[in-house]
């Protein structure tokens, strides 16, 4: 079992990708592959299909949260998908990564020192109990279903809020960026999915 990512495979897949995300990406499969040997992170067994599956996923909420401004927040961040795949292409961002598992949160800690990401903290805590005074944008997959996650956004005070759905294909998925959340007055919402 492999799931470190092959910089070539990274670097062609993502057309336009800098060299420098590519590697930071393929630092955090490694990083995952070496954690996974003790502990399962993430249901893929190969590098193919962490790939496919989860880094590629993760990359096309690339281009919708640069659509938004402001601090990040991840709900729910596990193995760091998508927040570290974000927080790749946007370094210079401010990410917080909030997980409850302790297990998981030495991973995340222990990528991001890898992956020399900067403005990324992870918080060891439950969402209920986070303490945070920013407004952020949202992202989180597999966290909760959708409309609880605009629910937490809208408790919150996001800004908006890119989403992880399901589409009705069986094995597609997609990203939904909810500009305006419940609870934050709006003229319109806008949302967009992107497959």
């Amino acid at each position: 079992m492999t799931l470190a990512v092959p910089l070539g495979r990274v670097l062609s897949e993502f057309s336009g990708v800098e060299h420098d995300v590519a590697e930071r990406i393929v630092t955090w499969s490694e990083t995952l592959e070496k954690w996974s040997r003790a502990q399962r992170l993430v249901g893929w067994r190969t590098a193919d299909g962490l790939m496919r599956e989860g880094i590629a996923d993760a990359w096309m909420a690339v281009r919708l949260l640069k659509e938004t401004e402001g601090p990040v927040l991840d709900l729910g961040s596990g193995c760091g998908l998508p927040a570290l795949i974000l927080a790749s292409a946007l370094p210079k961002r401010r990410f917080h990564l909030v997980e409850s598992r302790r297990k998981r949160v030495a991973f995340l800690r222990a990528a991001i020192r890898a992956m020399n990401l900067a403005e990324v903290t992870v918080h060891h805590t439950r969402l209920e109990d986070l303490d945070l005074d920013i407004l952020p944008v949202i992202t989180a997959r597999a966290f909760k279903a959708p409309a609880e996650v605009l629910g937490d956004a809208g408790r919150l005070g996001a800004t908006a809020c890119v989403l992880s759905v399901a589409s009705p294909a069986p094995i597609a998925s997609g990203w939904e960026i909810v500009r305006t959340v419940p609870g934050r007055p709006s003229a319109n919402r806008l949302h967009a999915l992107y497959k």
